[in-house]
């Protein structure tokens, strides 16, 4: 399983000590939440703030929560990410945004929020690399964990029937009282649990040896 740092809680006190963290951390991945202020309440700091992530040796992973899809893939791009995810809820044109990042060179993935239904992401699912089923509302990062693990089976049955490749991810209250329902996923989003910590590296070999 890969884990994905979430730097959601510590957003307002970023420093380079905690760039620093984030770097030797062990994650795999840079987990970038991009908030609009229109389709969550909360709104992402200006992105200038987010510079000092632009060079760290970590694979970024950006989740739009926003309206315009479109231009926050353009804004972003500058990030080089490995995987950009858009929401279903709210989406007028799927299709649009799936080719909008595809042609920008990163892949493609689609989220859902706890309780939105699985039905609604069904017919695009051979067209995206990766599936973000949240564990909490989007938005609402340190909230506690909903449990999604039917949505984990349901996908990976649906993903083994039709061979499809996209990979299985989960965002939302995230620890290791926890992360062991998670284990059919394919990588986990964790923030406070690593980020409230001293030693990042400590929490995240923490919560991979719970996995294996």
């Amino acid at each position: 399983m890969k884990i994905a740092l979430s730097y959601l809680s510590v957003i307002h006190s970023l420093d380079e000590k905690t760039v620093e963290n984030i770097k030797n951390s062990s994650a795999d991945y840079l987990h970038m939440d991009i908030m609009d202020g229109e389709f969550v309440p909360n709104k992402t700091v200006d992105i200038s703030s987010l510079e000092m992530f632009k060079d760290l040796p970590l694979r970024k992973d950006i989740h739009l929560m926003v309206e315009d899809v479109s231009f926050y893939v353009s804004l972003y791009q500058r990030f080089s990410p490995t995987y950009i995810t858009f929401h279903i809820e709210g989406c007028l044109d799927v299709k649009k945004n799936i080719e909008t990042i595809r042609s920008s060179s990163s892949k493609v993935g689609i989220a859902l929020n706890p309780f939105t239904d699985l039905e609604t992401i069904k017919p695009y699912l051979p067209f995206v690399d990766l599936v973000l089923v949240m564990s909490v509302e989007a938005g609402e990062g340190g909230k506690s964990f909903i449990d999604i693990t039917d949505k984990i089976q349901t996908l990976k049955k649906i993903r083994e029937e039709n061979n499809f490749s996209y990979i299985i991810e989960v965002d939302g209250g995230i620890k290791d009282t926890n992360i062991a329902l998670l284990k059919d996923a394919d990588m986990v989003v964790v923030g406070s649990f690593i980020t409230n910590a001293l030693s990042y590296k400590e929490q995240v070999e923490k919560l991979k040896k719970i996995v294996g």
